[in-house]
Formats: structure tokens, sequence, C-alpha cells
């Protein structure tokens, strides 16, 4: 698609990456579009993980790009081969993740994310490169857009590409997502899941091949990042993670435990409790009352993560044995009688109990977004469940009692009706939480 060039802009006085076309295609008008269309869409983005665009132009018939210079290497060069530590993998991961949620939430599929379409500078900051083949999708739709290419025309790297790109066929957010289970395969391995000695063979183990366990390569390996991995990796898109919104989820949640910081920079100088704090989903991190509890300490924080522990641990216990599930949506958890900040604790409590639970890989957990379209909805659990074609529906409520936080939970079997499984959890640890939301005398909250 390009030659680049290290260049120094004399205006500014800095150094930019040029990109330019070979002149082999100088003069191909698809070639030229294609190239002008990188340059719209990667600027159209602003976010720290993606190369910035500066200018756009023509210098005689050559068209050129001046991007952002980053100092650094490619992923595929830092890997070298070789597997990265939880940790760093982990931390790039959510870095690329967000990238990725940006380009999506902005209608964009990029179609060929690959380790050497990733920057890492010293610092370990991650870098998105290369929009040159992405499509952008229509508004409310899983599809993208129809463009000149010939039908059956495919793009992108053929190790690297999904099934359905592999086919021709049209490629939408999930495509994207198998793209980056396969950086992620390659950071905890070491290895391309899917290379072949040639590219014919290499589509074809693709389509049709699994990939080998990446325990079985690297056993070091958690197994909750090996079945995300597996799960990215699935050949039919139904089966992946619907959006890259719930692959953050769960990196996060994997982030938090390990206490590994996430993708702002400003993470970095945190001391280990303010790490944690961070690590939460975002809908646990806004609100007055957090406002107040960061003031106060971690207290209302850790106890967050205490409530989604007891919560996703009691779920966890039922998804194996006799009489288990093996799929199920979690509806968005309610608020009602308790003041209107705690909706932000119901979400991401709800939010971060979809994270945990798709780290099973034996359960088939419908995804944040599509359970998202049933907020706010008087819905019976069960119409829900045959809707989605789901075994079981959990439904939450989040009440505050006397100076206590209390989360009601029902598991309902929707073949019957029947309650699988209830909990009112109150967890001590809470109490922090009312404490720092109740107002001090002759003060605000």
């Amino acid at each position: 698609m390009g030659e680049v060039y290290r260049a120094e802009d004399s205006r500014l006085g800095r150094q930019v990456a040029l990109k330019v076309l070979p002149p082999a295609l100088v003069s191909n008008i698809a070639s030229r579009a294609r190239f002008f269309r990188e340059a719209r869409l990667a600027a159209s983005l602003d976010h720290p993980n993606i190369c910035t665009i500066y200018e756009v132009g023509e210098a005689g018939d050559v068209p050129f790009i001046s991007m952002q210079y980053v100092d650094g290497d490619t992923l595929q060069h830092v890997l070298d081969a070789r597997p990265l530590g939880v940790d760093r993998l982990l931390s790039i991961a959510l870095q690329v993740a967000d990238a990725l949620g940006v380009a999506h939430a902005a209608g964009i599929v990029h179609r060929d994310i690959k380790s050497s379409n990733i920057m890492v500078t010293p610092s370990d900051q991650a870098k998105v490169l290369d929009f040159g083949i992405s499509r952008v999708l229509q508004p409310g739709s899983e599809t993208d857009v129809p463009s000149s290419t010939s039908s059956g025309a495919f793009f992108g790297t053929p190790s690297d590409m999904a099934p359905e790109q592999a086919r021709g066929e049209p490629a939408d957010s999930r495509s994207d997502i198998f793209a980056f289970g396969t950086v992620l395969y390659e950071m905890a391995s070491g290895r391309v899941p899917f290379s072949r000695p040639s590219a014919p063979e290499t589509m074809n183990a693709v389509i049709n091949e699994p990939h080998t366990p990446v325990r079985e390569i690297n056993p070091q390996i958690p197994p909750p990042l090996a079945n995300l991995i597996d799960r990215a990796l699935a050949k039919d898109p139904a089966h992946r993670y619907q959006s890259i919104e719930d692959v953050r989820v769960v990196l996060r949640s994997m982030a938090q435990a390990a206490h590994v910081v996430g993708s702002s920079p400003e993470e970095s100088r945190l001391s280990p409790s303010r790490r944690r704090l961070a690590a939460l989903p975002a809908t646990l991190r806004r609100g007055r009352w957090l406002h107040t509890a960061r003031r106060r300490g971690i207290a209302a924080a850790a106890a967050a993560i205490i409530l989604v522990a007891a919560i996703s641990g009691g779920l966890t216990r039922l998804t194996s044995g006799t009489g288990s599930f093996d799929s199920v949506a979690v509806l968005p958890f309610v608020h009602e009688n308790t003041p209107a900040d705690l909706e932000y604790l119901a979400e991401g409590i709800g939010e971060s109990v979809t994270g945990r639970l798709s780290q099973l890989s034996q359960v088939r957990v419908m995804a944040r977004t599509t359970m998202s379209t049933y907020r706010g909805r008087d819905i019976d659990p069960r119409a829900v469940g045959r809707e989605l074609g789901v075994k079981a529906v959990l439904t939450g409520e989040v009440l505050q009692d006397d100076n206590r936080i209390v989360v009601r939970l029902e598991l309902v079997d929707v073949k019957d009706g029947a309650r699988l499984w209830g909990r009112r959890v109150r967890p001590t640890a809470l109490r922090a939480l009312c404490a720092a939301r109740r107002p001090r005398a002759g003060g605000l909250p």
C-alpha cells in the first residue's frame, strides 16, 4: 500500500513518518483512492494508541501522508518469536483494544490488525497503524458499506485475517476481534496460530483448521487468558465476542487482578491501590459517590471488587456439574428505590459480572452491547431468554438498606421459570461506600 520514510518537517522542526504511494501505483486510480481514504479514516480517530495524521497532499503527482513518527519497534519485532510476560501482554493488549474500541465506535473496521501494524515505544505505549484497507460500517449495521471492490475479493494478511475475510465475505467488527485474537496468541506463544508454508495453505488453516491451544505452547498463560484467545479465534463470528468492548471488560478484569497498568500513560505513576481503582470498568469510576470515595481512600472501590467477586464466584460454581447451564444473558442491573447516582454502580456491577462470566470457556454469554437494548424496560426474563436462545437469565437490583448497599440477584431457568440460584449480597466492606456517600455535618457530601 505504500513506502514509509523517516523525514523532517522543516517548518515545525519535527520528525515525521512520510508515507507515499510506490511508483507502480501512482497512476492507479483505485490505489490513489484507497491511499487518501486511509488518511481520512485515520485522521478522524483521535486516540493516544492510534498514530496521528498531520497532513495529506500531493508533491507533483505523488500522494503523501505525513504522520506521527513513533520511536520504537513493531510488536512483531519486539516479540522476535518469543512470548511476552503476562503483565506486559495485558498492558499492550488493553491499549490495542482501546484503539479498536475507538475505531469501531466510529464505524471503522481496520481489517488488517497484526503485530507488524502495531508499534511499541520504549515506554511500552502501543500505536495502531495502517488503516489502508479499513472499511466503514453503515450506521446501525453489522456489515460493511458496499464499495467498488469486486465481489469475492479479499484484503488483509492471510495468517491474521478472519475466516470470513479469507472466503471473500464482508467483514465486520468481529473480524477485527479474530485478528486481535491472533495478536494475543502471538504475544502469548511467540507464534502466529495459522501460519503455513504458502498463502493458500495458510488461508485453508484459517478457515478449516483449529489452532493449537496456547497453553500447550506456553503453560504459564493463565486459563482465563487462554479462554479469551480461544473465543476470539472462533471460526464462526457468532461464537466470538460480539464487540471489542466485551473483550476489553475481560482484559481489564484480568489486569485488575494482576494490578497491571492500563492504557493511560498517567496510570504508570499511580500507586498500586490507585491502579486497582483505575482498572475498574469506567462505569464504576463515574458518579458523585466515587469522587467522595477517592477522597476517603480506596475502600469503596475495593468493596465493589469484593461484591463482583462474590456474585461471579457463585455463578461460576453453577456452570459445572449436573444440571449446569451453558448459556446465559445478564440483564442490565436495575436500581429502583435507590439514589440516582447509584445507577453507575448498578451498571458497573452488571458489566463486570458479564466480563467475569465471559472468561468461562464452557459458557456462552450474551454480549453487553446486546443486553443494553433491554435497559429501562420492564420485561419477563424468560421472554428475553427465549428471544436470545439462552438457557438462563440473570437479573440484579441494587438497593440501599439503611447504611448498606445490597445487591439482590436471581438466576432464572428459561425453560420452566424455576429459580436456579438467588442471593442477597451485602459484604461488610460496602459499609465504607455508604459512609463515603453520607453528607458530613454542615457540608456537602
